[in-house]
């Protein structure tokens, strides 16, 4: 995470593997994104 001024730059990913449904992998991305905002 970086703070500049009033932002926070919060970076979020993935592990993808041969089974990975792409789908599934996006939701867990946006969802782990959006602890860190209620968090901040």
């Amino acid at each position: 995470m970086q703070l500049k001024e009033n932002k926070a730059i919060v970076y979020v990913g993935g592990g993808i593997t041969e089974s990975s449904n792409p789908e599934n992998e996006w939701e867990e991305t946006v969802s782990k994104s959006l602890v860190i905002k209620k968090v901040l």
